[in-house]
């Protein structure tokens, strides 16, 4: 076992240290029950690559998501679920949510979900009409990168990413307000050390 999991486990064991945003407004229910590696399988098999081999034992170690920064990190299939929220540049959308796991933001996020909108914003240029368009995938409409994993909702549209295409893990935080993505953590490692020194 790792020796972070071992950290997390003990860690989250208080509720205001379950996730960062307990500790400020008390809102922990009950945890998730470790995942199967089978479930973690099956969702490296519908991404096409790999998860860091740290989150994966958190997830059948720990957990199936709702622990960590922010609102806690993503579940898998059954665990914690944080749904994508609609509504926040169209008022015609009030309410709508939809999805929640760490699958249903990647594929909404690369545009490939047709049961998902998709968001009129090219990543590169930070041009965007600031809309919902169309749920059918399309080039030109939302530029995200391949391996680019949703990993956990920090709140007012910042969402923390891995980058899964590189060895490292390195941790990426995406700010949806001013459409830009900048360097977090060096490593997913680092990331959950981070989060333990600060809670």
């Amino acid at each position: 076992m790792h020796p972070l999991v071992q950290r997390v486990l003990k860690h989250i064991q208080d509720p205001q240290r379950t996730t960062t945003i307990n500790a400020v407004v008390p809102r922990r229910r009950d945890l998730f029950p470790p995942t199967r590696m089978v479930v973690v399988a099956t969702v490296e098999s519908r991404l096409g690559f790999g998860l860091p081999p740290l989150l994966r034992e958190l997830y059948t170690q720990v957990g199936n998501g709702g622990f960590g920064p922010g609102y806690g990190i993503l579940g898998l299939e059954g665990g914690f679920a944080d749904p994508l929220i609609f509504d926040l540049l169209d008022p015609a959308l009030v309410g709508q949510t939809q999805g929640g796991t760490l699958i249903d933001w990647y594929f909404t996020y690369r545009g490939t979900d047709p049961a998902m909108p998709e968001l009129d914003l090219d990543l590169i240029s930070g041009k965007s009409s600031a809309m919902f368009v169309d749920p059918k995938p399309g080039p030109g409409t939302w530029d995200w990168f391949d391996k680019l994993v949703p990993i956990a909702n920090l709140g007012c549209w910042q969402i923390v990413c891995i980058d899964c295409a590189k060895p490292a893990y390195p941790v990426l935080c995406y700010d949806g307000q001013q459409c830009q993505l900048r360097l977090s953590t060096p490593t997913f490692e680092a990331w959950i050390e981070g989060w333990l020194a600060k809670s």
